[in-house]
């Protein structure tokens, strides 16, 4: 049995994402943290890539918006260990979370929402 990766990620006064071990995951920009810390947030919910295009690079056309979406995911799949990646991190037309999958497959832990 493979062991279940575990993300924590403290949203409030900054973002902080830290892998199991302790070592922080650092992401390139802000909106790839955001990205992951919309992704993460409620567990088990799926997102439109349309939808998360516009509300990143609402400002953008909509061919750039999608790169950029497909680019900050890209970035978010290669910082991520393997294990704490989802199949969902593949290219389809909504984008499930790539932690947190239930089964003990992954973890996140929010800010105040500690179990």
């Amino acid at each position: 049995m493979k062991s279940a990766a575990h993300l924590e990620l403290k949203l409030l006064g900054g973002f902080e994402a830290q892998l199991q071990a302790g070592a922080a995951l650092v992401l390139p920009t802000k909106k790839t943290q955001a990205l992951l810390a919309y992704l993460a947030l409620p567990l088990g919910q799926s997102h439109p890539r349309e939808k998360l295009a516009t509300l990143l690079w609402g400002d953008m056309q909509d061919a750039q918006a999608r790169g950029n979406l497909r680019n900050a995911l890209s970035r978010i799949k290669k910082t991520l260990p393997k294990a704490a990646r989802a199949p969902a991190l593949r290219r389809r037309e909504r984008v499930p979370r790539p932690l947190g999958r239930r089964r003990g497959r992954g973890a996140v832990r929010a800010a105040g929402r500690r179990q």
